[in-house]
Formats: C-alpha cells, structure tokens, sequence
C-alpha cells in the first residue's frame, strides 16, 4: 500500500503476508511507473529542481526508485536526509494504523476463505479513503486498542 496523507492511493494486494516487501514491490504496478515516470516529474522546492521520489525502508534494494536511508558513516546533509525521509514515512504508517484501527479484522488472523481477503483489503482501504476525505472523527484510543490486541472499539 502507498499512503499520499492518510489515504490510500495504489494498493498491491496480490500477494500473501509472508511475501518480502521486495518483492511485492517489484511486482506491483506503482513500481512499474514509477521507474520509468519519477525521474520526468521533478519539482522545485525553495528554487531547488528536486525529482520526485518514492520513500522506502531497508527491506527495499537500493535503486533510483524507492529511496531509502543511508547507511554506514553519513555526513551531516546525509543525516539531515534521513531524518526528513523518516518524517515523511510516518504518514505511511499512521494511515495504515488509522486503517487496522478502524477495520479491526485487518489487525489480527483474518478468518475468510483465502480468495476473499484481497477484495476485503481493498474495501476497508476504499471506506477508510471515504471516511478520512469527509475528515469523519477518528478516536486515536483506537490505535492503543489496536496495539493491546483489542477487537472491540473503545467508546470513550
């Protein structure tokens, strides 16, 4: 899943949970595009012709697309970098707390016949899209409950 916000925007769900990132990214479409899109789109930002870029983590290789931290001994605009990238990847993983927090079976064994589970993803993915663009009131309890292994919403 790739977050722009707490929305999603282009969701991969054809693979199982046990399938590295990796390799779900280089299968995906968005990867697809975007090697071949990013680097055409630069913007500015402060006078400075930046290209657009996709975030990732260490689980991804290195590649011009996704970028990911540096590693190793960094300079001090190598540090500045990564602690803006880190920044930037914490809207990925609010949106997809906001979404298991919201859509409890996402958050724990999802008990359906197998071929289901894509469609069921997508739909939570869609509603959760709808309810965050009507900015409808979201309880940040239910990120705790989440993180305790609760099921049920707390009303409080």
């Amino acid at each position: 899943m790739w977050t722009s916000g707490d929305r999603f925007r282009i969701l991969s769900i054809s693979h199982t949970g046990n399938v590295h990132e990796a390799s779900v990214l280089k299968d995906s479409q968005l990867y697809k595009m975007a090697n071949r899109l990013m680097p055409e789109v630069p913007c500015t930002i402060n006078g400075t012709v930046v290209p657009k870029f996709l975030l990732g983590d260490a689980a991804y290789p290195l590649l011009p697309c996704p970028t990911k931290l540096y590693t190793g001994t960094v300079s001090p605009e190598e540090e500045s970098f990564g602690v803006c990238l880190s920044s930037t990847r914490i809207a990925v993983e609010n949106a997809s707390g906001r979404l298991r927090a919201r859509w409890r079976c996402l958050a724990k064994c999802i008990d359906i016949n197998c071929q289901f589970v894509p469609q069921l993803i997508a739909t939570c993915c869609v509603f959760h899209n709808i309810i965050e663009m009507h900015e409808d009131h979201f309880r940040e309890n239910w990120l705790n409950d989440v993180d305790r292994g609760r099921n049920v919403p707390s009303t409080q």
